[in-house]
């Protein structure tokens, strides 16, 4: 879900009158409420349809209905749709990335792209900390022994499933950004040292968050739990090899968002 409602007013659009927009994202309803006071909007959601537009079908589409905008989150908007649909000025990305986009093809053609960072920062956060937490605790194959009436020995449920106290470990952050950030703060009431690397900030700024800076040589060996929050770009790709894993330590966990 997302507000984009604002996305409308800020843009200059070509037509001088209300204009056409096309949304495959689920809006809540305020946010369609403002769009439609403000343009004609078809509200087509993937998440309705479970479907993602083919870019070729999509730019047709743009282009026989006169779209000046369009809302996506997991359709691809690539170079063959914005030659297809000169009519279009504007997309907004619901999502805290823009990979799914040809940038360079919209800017060639004038097209403003936007994107949400943020969006979903929270929600990606706890993930992570309930990925943490079935890390160390064997709560799936727990449950799988019980629905399958396998608890008959009253001791087995207590030796064959333990885990351990997230307290216990030492969580290693790889960037903190809005999801690295809050996932920090979640981790807060566990009382477990958070290391982090982000070469981005100042020691300060990660001291402030409740974290200790480290440079990731530092970090690797000495994190159990290493959450990897940093974004796919020419510099992190790579970050995590084989070298890199060697370094934790020995039954050290990993998840990565």
């Amino acid at each position: 879900m997302a507000d984009v409602a604002a996305f409308v007013n800020n843009v200059q659009l070509g037509s001088g009158s209300r204009p056409r927009v096309l949304s495959l994202v689920e809006l809540v309803p305020s946010a369609v409420d403002r769009l439609r006071v403000e343009a004609d909007l078809t509200l087509r959601p993937w998440t309705v349809t479970q479907e993602l537009s083919d870019p070729h079908d999509l730019a047709d589409e743009i282009e026989e209905n006169r779209y000046e905008a369009l809302f996506v989150e997991a359709d691809f908007v690539l170079e063959e749709t914005f030659a297809a649909a000169p009519t279009l000025r504007f997309v907004g990305v619901c999502r805290g990335d823009h990979g799914h986009v040809d940038v360079d093809a919209a800017e060639a053609r004038g097209v403003t792209v936007v994107y949400t960072p943020r969006r979903n920062a929270n929600a990606v956060a706890e993930l992570t900390l309930l990925l943490m937490l079935n890390l160390l605790r064997p709560v799936r194959e727990a449950s799988a022994f019980v629905t399958a009436g396998l608890w008959t020995d009253p001791v087995a449920g207590y030796t064959e499933f333990r885990g351990v106290e997230l307290s216990s470990q030492t969580v290693g952050i790889i960037g903190l950004g809005a999801i690295g950030a809050r996932t920090a703060a979640l981790l807060q009431p566990f009382g477990c040292p958070v290391l982090v690397t982000d070469p981005a900030l100042l020691n300060a700024e990660v001291k402030a968050l409740g974290c200790t800076p480290v440079p990731l040589a530092e970090l690797l060996t000495n994190a159990t739990l290493l959450a990897v929050h940093c974004p796919a770009t020419p510099e992190t790709r790579g970050l995590i090899d084989a070298e890199a894993l060697a370094k934790l330590p020995h039954g050290a966990r990993m998840d990565a968002a």
